[in-house]
């Protein structure tokens, strides 16, 4: 993908360099007084639009695409990510799917069904690794896009497993056909680079974050959820919607979440799984 997922507003960009001095990575480079980010570097972690205090950072909106997919008559298929009841603050499922469909989407799901597949397929995996080397889950894309760019003496022991939301989505065109419009909502910019890599484009049509389905809801007036005292008719889901949180992978996974145990680690923050990171590649 050439194109950055994070573009920079030149009119708001004031010249601080605050974005500069906090990415990690450095993707960062300042052209004609503009803070610009470089796509080759990025591994969209999102810290220079968390940093900056002129609100010059932003990302694409998905919204005008997904309304012009509605506008030719596409079958909008919505697959949302498990955080989504702490966003929206809904309690049942079945509340969602039915604003999306006032939006015009035909179906939603969750993507917790993608994540229950890939938990499984994760614990396989390290199961039956030759030698026991060191397993990292690729299921979060800023990891992924970390080791391709940074590390790519690591790629080994990344795990050849896709994404919840890819695998949810490869589900999903199998039940609805071809030609739907699939699109993920979730809370997570870098899956809107993650949509255009060249081993699963076209899987996934469009990703939107929360706060773009937000502005759709407030533009269309839907300011509260309907009542609906019903849920996803699954059962096996359950677990795979603590997904998002920290260790949620082991318990979809159905491993081990003892953190005093010495075979798994559970990390968070960018800088914690560098350092992880870097102490794989020093035992490799």
């Amino acid at each position: 993908m050439n194109e950055p997922v994070i573009i920079t507003n030149p009119a708001r960009c004031r010249d601080c360099y605050r974005c500069v001095r906090h990415c990690d990575v450095k993707a960062i480079r300042v052209q004609n007084g503009q803070a610009q980010v470089v796509p080759e570097l990025c591994i969209v972690c999102t810290t220079c639009i968390r940093t900056c205090p002129q609100n010059a950072k932003d990302v694409p909106s998905a919204t005008q695409d997904v309304k012009q997919a509605l506008k030719e008559g596409r079958t909008l298929i919505a697959s949302v990510a498990p955080s989504a009841p702490a966003y929206f603050g809904f309690r049942h499922f079945g509340e969602m799917e039915a604003v999306l469909k006032r939006l015009g989407f035909s179906a939603a799901e969750e993507t917790a069904l993608g994540a229950e597949i890939v938990g499984l397929a994760h614990r396989e995996y390290a199961e039956h690794t030759p030698d026991r080397r060191p397993v990292i889950s690729s299921s979060c894309p800023v990891i992924v896009n970390l080791i391709e760019k940074y590390y790519p003496d690591l790629l080994d022991h990344l795990a050849p497993i896709v994404s919840p939301m890819i695998a949810h989505g490869r589900w999903l065109r199998k039940k609805y056909g071809p030609e739907a419009f699939i699109v993920f909502i979730g809370p997570c910019i870098a899956k809107k680079m993650e949509i255009c890599d060249s081993a699963v484009a076209g899987v996934v049509s469009s990703a939107m974050t929360f706060r773009g389905l937000a502005g759709w809801l407030k533009e269309e007036h839907i300011d509260a959820f309907p009542v609906v005292e019903r849920d996803m008719p699954s059962s096996n889901t359950s677990d795979a919607r603590l997904f998002p949180v920290e260790g949620g992978l082991l318990a979809t996974a159905k491993l081990s979440t003892d953190i005093l145990g010495s075979e798994l680690i559970v990390a968070s923050g960018l800088e914690t799984c560098r350092n992880i990171l870097g102490d794989i590649r020093a035992g490799q």
